[in-house]
């Protein structure tokens, strides 16, 4: 059982002790103290659930720019970024820019790239916990869309900087990556 099971059956338990406990109660205080119980709870799932939504518009939004459904992944990202910021969980704020400026990269529409790129500019910029940890995947997706637009110069400077944040990672597969971009962008430029 994982843990939302857990906390949605502790739940149900509780649920059944306080009506169990509100019938014994003939007092005041104690009706007080279980109501101010039912509302802590009460709290606490409204948070767990929007935890929940906030990673399902996540994974909704990977799952359709997977299959190529670029309006629908935008749409889950954008909601999943206004999500992240109501619970001011900026780490998956900016998982979410980063993947909402991926799906603008690749929906095919050139008048959304300058959004993509808006995406990618924002993780970049925003020197805050949680965001800082994805300011070399931003430097990463904002080369390979550079790539593509034929702007090498700026590719490679994004390829470098993300680099070095991956170097101090010292995540070898994230090195790997951006290496082999590195390479890729040389091979283009050679055949110039």
């Amino acid at each position: 059982m994982n843990s939302h099971q857990n906390q949605a059956k502790l739940s149900s338990e509780g649920v059944n002790l306080i009506h169990f406990q509100r019938d014994q109660s003939g007092e005041p205080e104690q009706t007080q103290q279980l109501y101010d119980q039912v509302q802590t709870q009460l709290n606490q799932l409204d948070a767990l659930e929007r935890q929940i939504r906030l990673g399902l518009f996540g994974e909704l939004g990977t799952l359709a720019r997977q299959m190529r459904d670029y309006p629908a992944a935008i749409l889950h990202f954008e909601a999943a970024i206004k999500l992240a910021q109501t619970l001011k969980d900026t780490k998956r704020e900016a998982a979410n820019r980063v993947r909402l400026g991926v799906a603008l990269h690749h929906s095919d529409q050139p008048h959304l790239l300058s959004q993509a790129i808006v995406c990618f500019q924002t993780v970049i910029k925003t020197n805050q916990p949680g965001y800082t940890e994805y300011h070399d995947f931003a430097w990463q997706h904002l080369g390979k869309l550079w790539v593509e637009q034929r702007e090498y110069k700026q590719a490679k400077n994004c390829f470098e900087q993300a680099l070095k944040l991956r170097q101090s990672k010292q995540n070898a597969e994230l090195i790997d990556s951006t290496m082999q971009a590195l390479k890729g962008l040389e091979a283009l430029i050679s055949e110039i």
